[in-house]
């Protein structure tokens, strides 16, 4: 071969090789849950308050969900005096997560105390709450919450 081949094939190969990184980074970029409607609410003592949810509140929703990494394995029969409620309208599907089920109902748990952190729970098919942890903080979302009470 001479070297104008080879010159060739060496450019035709980086370009193939941009291209596929390329291509790949926006398939994980459009890999991404997608929240189509979600209901929420504040519970205190048995009372539900609605909380005002938006687009906003809608992507941090989306952005917690995509960065669940691991189950806790601890599952709760009861859930705690004062915690959030989300409800999917269609459920949540993640693509690259631990949970293999649609979503269709979780919760945002407070903290017990002030070194404790929020802990998010999700409905299994089995009606049990799991709790998950997330790369992403939860304290954003809440603050958003709280925000539009």
């Amino acid at each position: 071969m001479n070297i104008n081949r080879l010159k060739i094939l060496l450019a035709f190969n980086i370009f193939l090789l941009i291209f596929t990184l390329h291509s790949s980074q926006t398939f994980a970029h459009t890999a991404q849950s997608h929240v189509s409607e979600v209901k929420i609410w504040h519970v205190a003592g048995n009372i539900r308050h609605p909380v005002r949810t938006g687009l906003s509140i809608q992507n941090e929703v989306e952005q917690v969900l995509d960065s669940v990494q691991e189950m806790d394995g601890i599952s709760f029969i009861y859930l705690p005096a004062e915690y959030y409620i989300l409800r999917f309208s269609t459920p949540v599907i993640l693509f690259s997560s631990p949970i293999g089920y649609p979503i269709s109902e979780a919760v945002i748990t407070f903290p017990e105390n002030r070194w404790d952190r929020y802990k998010l729970l999700i409905k299994n098919p089995q009606n049990q709450w799991v709790e998950y942890h997330t790369s992403r903080s939860l304290a954003t979302l809440v603050h958003q919450l709280k925000a539009r009470e």
